[in-house]
């Protein structure tokens, strides 16, 4: 998986490889997020019937998980600024997905990039990474059961 994204208006990327801690903290959804989601759509009669919010949260954040083997990076990008005019920038842009290889190329001013949540490097205007890993350069990852 190559992608290849082109940013003017996102103030953080942030790139996690199997830092799950960063992930979750970034991408987790509480009860209440569910609650009022579910509320909207009841609302608009897209669902029936009774569903649990602390059920819908704990599944969606139970899949933020991936196994410490897995060659994939996931990136997330934080406060993504989207205006009504703009609302859903060009091409196949996720707010968080994975991918084998990144090149991202900043538009932004005052921007940073930020590697395992802690790391952090001026990203500005014109500047370009290609963000990818090799499996020499793997982190080296036991899981004790």
């Amino acid at each position: 998986i190559y992608r290849h994204y082109r940013f003017d208006s996102v103030e953080e990327l942030s790139f996690h490889p199997r830092i799950y801690s960063n992930i979750s903290s970034i991408n987790r959804l509480s009860p209440k997020n569910v609650e009022e989601l579910l509320t909207i759509l009841q609302q608009g009669n897209h669902i029936g019937g009774h569903l649990d919010a602390n059920v819908i949260a704990q599944e969606y954040n139970r899949r933020l998980v991936f196994p410490p083997d897995d060659p994939r990076l996931c990136y997330s990008i934080r406060e993504e600024i989207r205006v009504g005019v703009w609302p859903n920038p060009k091409g196949d842009m996720e707010s968080r997905a994975f991918a084998s290889k990144l090149y991202v190329q900043s538009r932004c001013l005052d921007a940073s990039l930020v590697i395992d949540g802690s790391i952090s490097y001026p990203f500005n205007d014109g500047a370009k990474v290609v963000l990818e890993t090799r499996p020499d350069d793997a982190l080296l990852t036991i899981s004790m059961d």
